[in-house]
């Protein structure tokens, strides 16, 4: 079975599990099935685990808290004693008759004034508002920080290394670039079929030679796609169904005589096509060496290459 393991770890390609293989509580299981025993239920689960490093985080209090309450505990009396002296202050002048318009009620809302506007609530509760707030957020766009005192140190960093995919990418596969082989050609007229003027991808002949009907083609290319991959459970399958579904639409057969073969691909029987196999360069048997030159560039280039082929006749390769 294949588990997706990316809430967790970040990773969008799903893991093969195996007998013996721990499975992590949160992932879920996107290829097959199997039967697993709970070695950690509640507050022991990995999930778990994250939710109360957060939350730790959130709490534990950095060096820079520890320099603000020691600022506070001065300023507070400060602030107190400022406030007193304002109060005496009016009051002695109003006593005095140097205001006699005035009463004892103006030297309160004085003093009052000095407290609201110079509160040092503001020192005390802004750096761990900061703190949970920002950790918080981290943890919503999937980033954990284990210790509130990384928030400190980030301003002192100048690189940042990332070595999981999904980190920066949206971690879902979708077909990129299109290679149309000359097999493409010959596929049969399929009825009710509505090619699209916007294709999700771009597209080269393989073989140099343009066709004024790249649409009609890519149209029937993707129908074949649809009804192949349709019952197929593989991770690539969304991506080349969405490329399908893309580039035309029509009236959906089902697929007869399905076969997957683990790590190399899947073949079944489409009606007015014949055998349909999709899948790598190797499980088709493809030697040729434009097919295998464009292969390689897109691989270079950190993609996975994909073959379709009916009746024995190459289509296309998708990256």
């Amino acid at each position: 079975a294949y588990c997706d393991e990316s809430l967790l770890t970040g990773e969008s390609t799903p893991l093969k599990k195996e007998k013996g293989r721990k499975v992590i509580g949160g992932s879920s299981c996107v290829q097959g099935g199997f039967l697993m025993v709970a070695r950690g239920v509640g507050n022991s689960t990995t999930l778990a685990r994250i939710v109360q490093l957060v939350e730790d985080a959130q709490t534990r209090r950095p060096s820079v808290q520890k320099t603000v309450d020691l600022i506070a505990s001065y300023f507070t009396p400060v602030v107190m004693a400022t406030a007193m002296l304002t109060f005496l202050v009016w009051t002695a002048l109003i006593l005095a008759g140097a205001l006699q318009f005035y009463s004892i009620a103006f030297a309160v809302t004085r003093a009052v004034s000095v407290l609201v506007i110079a509160c040092p609530c503001s020192i005390g509760l802004a750096t761990p508002t900061a703190i949970m707030v920002s950790t918080g957020l981290a943890a919503q766009h999937g980033c954990l920080v284990k210790d509130s005192v990384v928030w400190e140190k980030t301003r002192k960093l100048t690189h940042a290394v990332l070595d999981k995919t999904g980190t920066i990418t949206k971690g879902k596969p979708s077909v990129v670039s299109v290679a149309l082989l000359s097999g493409a050609r010959k596929l049969p007229a399929i009825a009710q079929l509505q090619p699209s003027k916007d294709p999700s991808s771009t597209w080269q002949w393989l073989d140099g030679a343009a066709d004024a009907n790249d649409f009609e083609v890519l149209a029937k290319l993707g129908w074949l796609l649809t009804v192949a991959e349709s019952s197929s459970e593989h991770p690539l399958a969304k991506a080349l169904l969405g490329w399908g579904e893309s580039v035309g639409s029509g009236e959906r057969q089902e697929a007869a005589q399905f076969t997957n073969v683990p790590g190399q691909g899947i073949s079944c029987q489409v009606e007015s096509v014949g055998t349909v196999k999709v899948g790598s360069l190797q499980f088709l048997g493809l030697q040729e060496d434009p097919s295998v030159t464009w292969a390689q560039q897109k691989q270079e280039d950190g993609c996975i290459v994909v073959a379709l082929e009916a009746a024995g006749c190459p289509l296309a390769l998708f990256a």
